[in-house]
């Protein structure tokens, strides 16, 4: 119950983050030995919440989820690190410790590594801070250098990215149906996004 209550008191005063949730929920899960339905009732979530939540913490590894337990990096952070292959994500942790990257830069590099091919990792984390400037391309605001065509797909593209990263942040619950909707949306997007790319490069 003390811990539910360190999510339920922090939850309405919006100071806790998803990563903070996921360290609660594997505690009651790993050393409290709760079902997911169990912890889902106690938090008044649905199981499928708590299943995002250890999903995402485990898939950190044991370095990235120490430093967030002390408070050395960000959850922002954690969660873009969450986003590589846990026997990569100790060297790009050292990386963002050594040239002291904050969220954003970290969100940058965790996206340029996941584009790159791994023979450009090394350079790349040895000189994060140069290589992120010199790869900006998106900025989500208009350039002056789209035409029409161009500008639009990129104004609806940025529109969609903030869209996104609006409601990854609140993590709304949803259910079963309304997920099923969404899923099939996210498909359809998902081909033609993959159509478009083909087109470009």
């Amino acid at each position: 119950m003390a811990k539910a209550c360190i999510i339920q008191l922090n939850r309405k005063g919006g100071f806790i983050t998803d990563l903070e949730e996921a360290m609660v929920c594997e505690s009651l899960y790993r050393e409290d030995r709760l079902t997911q339905l169990e912890i889902a009732t106690l938090l008044g979530r649905h199981k499928s919440w708590v299943s995002r939540r250890l999903s995402l913490i485990q898939r950190l590894g044991e370095d990235a989820v120490n430093h967030l337990r002390l408070g050395l990096i960000t959850s922002s952070i954690g969660r873009e690190l969450a986003r590589l292959p846990r026997g990569n994500q100790k060297r790009v942790l050292d990386s963002i410790l050594t040239h002291r990257l904050g969220s954003r830069q970290s969100q940058q590099l965790v996206s340029l590594l996941l584009q790159r091919p791994r023979w450009e990792h090394d350079n790349i984390l040895y000189c994060p801070g140069q290589v992120l400037e010199n790869n900006r391309p998106f900025s989500g605001r208009k350039s002056k250098k789209l035409q029409d065509a161009a500008a639009e797909i990129y104004g609806q593209l940025c529109a969609i990215k903030k869209s996104f990263d609006k409601w990854l942040a609140v993590d709304p619950p949803f259910t079963n149906q309304e997920s099923q909707y969404l899923l099939a949306v996210m498909d359809q997007l998902e081909l033609q996004l993959q159509d478009f790319r083909q087109r470009l490069v």
